[in-house]
C-alpha cells in the first residue's frame, strides 16, 4: 500500500452500557515519509468534535467542529477517548495495517467471497495475540498502539477476537473487533475506502490549544 496518497477511513465504536454510538471519519495527507498530518471528526452523543493529529501530538476541538481544541492526554481514563487514542495509533497504521496486525494474529480462518462497497474482499478471522506485541515490530513502528495493547495486557486481556476484510491488491478494507476495557465491552469497526483521494488537512492555530 505504500503507492497511496491518501486515503479516508470510517470508523464505529459502539460501547456497553452506553446507548449513544459514535462514528469517527479518518483522513490522512501522505508522503513518502508516512502520514504527515491526520484530521478525524467523531460524533458522540450527536455532539460533534474534530481531532487534528500530527506524528507530535492530538487535539480534539470543544466546540463542534471549531477550535478551541484541547489535548488528549495518553493517560485519560475517559473510555470513548481512550479508545479514541488507540484507534488514533491504529489508523496511523492503516497504510500498513495488514503488516501490522498480521504480525500479532494467529489461527486465522479465511471466509468466504464478498463485496464491501462494491470492492471483491475476502473476510478473515483472527486471534490477536497480545502478548506479541513487545516482542512484534509493532512496538517500534506505532508506539501509541503497542502502548494501547500493553494496557489491555495490564489489565489481563491477553486475546482479542478479530475480523479483517483484504481486496485482491492487500488494501485493508475492513477491520473490526471488541475489546473488554475496565468491563466495558468496546466494539470497534474500521472502513476504508478513498484511495488516492487528494484533500487538504487545516491544523489549528498553536493558540488555539489549551492543555487537556
Amino acid at each position: 500500500m505504500d503507492e497511496l496518497s491518501s486515503f479516508s477511513a470510517v470508523q464505529t465504536v459502539d460501547i456497553e452500557g452506553n446507548p449513544a454510538r459514535f462514528g469517527q471519519t479518518f483522513r490522512a495527507e501522505l508522503t513518502d515519509g508516512g502520514i504527515t498530518a491526520a484530521e478525524l471528526v467523531i460524533d458522540r452523543y450527536q455532539d460533534p468534535r474534530r481531532i487534528i493529529a500530527t506524528e507530535a501530538s492530538a487535539v480534539i476541538s470543544v466546540d463542534e467542529l471549531e477550535g478551541p481544541f484541547h489535548e488528549i492526554p495518553s493517560d485519560t481514563t475517559d473510555p470513548v477517548y481512550r479508545a479514541v487514542l488507540i484507534c488514533i495509533g491504529a489508523s496511523w497504521e492503516s497504510v500498513g495495517f495488514s503488516p501490522a496486525v498480521l504480525l500479532l494474529a494467529r489461527d486465522i480462518q479465511p471466509g468466504d467471497k464478498e463485496a464491501i462497497n462494491a470492492i471483491p474482499v475476502v473476510g478473515y478471522s483472527m486471534t490477536l495475540d497480545l502478548t506479541a506485541v513487545p516482542d512484534s515490530a509493532l512496538a517500534a513502528r506505532n508506539p501509541e498502539l503497542a502502548k494501547g495493547f500493553s494496557q489491555l495486557l495490564d489489565q489481563g486481556v491477553t486475546e482479542i477476537p478479530a475480523e479483517l476484510w483484504i481486496d485482491d491488491q492487500f488494501h485493508v478494507v475492513r477491520y473490526a473487533h471488541t475489546v473488554d476495557n475496565d468491563g466495558v465491552a468496546i466494539a470497534m469497526e474500521w472502513t476504508l475506502d478513498d484511495f488516492d483521494v487528494p484533500f487538504d488537512i487545516r491544523l489549528p492555530d498553536p493558540s488555539q490549544i489549551r492543555p487537556g
